[in-house]
């Protein structure tokens, strides 16, 4: 039984590279809402942004229904990745919008696909880097402002395409060189998590 966060996070992006070939980016304990969450693994799968919770057996579910409402007002896609234990507990996870991927001895099952979330436009502005966030509102210094600029001021698809641009940015070397060597640690980018803290 795999108990810690790495090894189950590991294990899981092996399973998600092999089942979709056409993931084109990956990174790990990736920061969201201006460093207020986590993610234990995004993917970017064409243009749409999808993020997994990984809840292993040393977890609970204590704060889940914040985490779950954050992650859907950022990401076009949520999925819930939970050890056997929490086998019980996917009733509770009816919102259509939360995928559910369940781990029970050394595997892995999608047990439920998730629909497409609509995600709040600042939220989605929050995860432009702090450089590209600077260029789009040259001239708001505070940091709410400047978000919120971006935000009321930009659609969702600009908003979106500048995104994928700094992930790749800061992602796509750590994500080819994990698809070519195998190593898991290769997928956090410890320098750009500065920047967008």
């Amino acid at each position: 039984m795999v108990d810690y966060e790495y090894d189950l996070c590991e294990k899981f992006s092996y399973w998600l590279l092999k089942k979709y070939r056409s993931i084109n980016l990956m990174a790990s304990g990736f920061p969201f809402l201006k460093a207020k969450r986590i993610a234990d693994l995004i993917s970017l799968n064409g243009d749409n942004l999808i993020a997994y919770e990984i809840k292993t057996a040393r977890d609970n579910l204590r704060r889940i229904d914040g985490q779950i409402t954050d992650y859907l007002l950022t990401f076009d896609y949520f999925y819930l990745v939970l050890d056997k234990k929490f086998k019980k507990e996917i009733a509770r996870f009816e919102d259509k919008r939360i995928g559910i991927i369940l781990y029970d001895c050394g595997k892995f099952a999608l047990i439920k696909k998730p629909l497409k979330n609509k995600p709040s436009s600042f939220c989605r502005a929050l995860l432009l880097s702090r450089s590209s966030a600077q260029k789009l509102a040259k001239n708001k210094k505070n940091v709410f402002e400047m978000y919120n600029f971006i935000s009321k001021n930009f659609s969702q698809k600009e908003i979106k395409k500048k995104l994928i641009e700094d992930l790749k940015e800061a992602y796509l070397e750590c994500f080819e060189a994990f698809k070519n060597e195998r190593d898991f640690f290769l997928l956090k980018n410890r320098f750009y998590l500065k920047e967008l803290a």
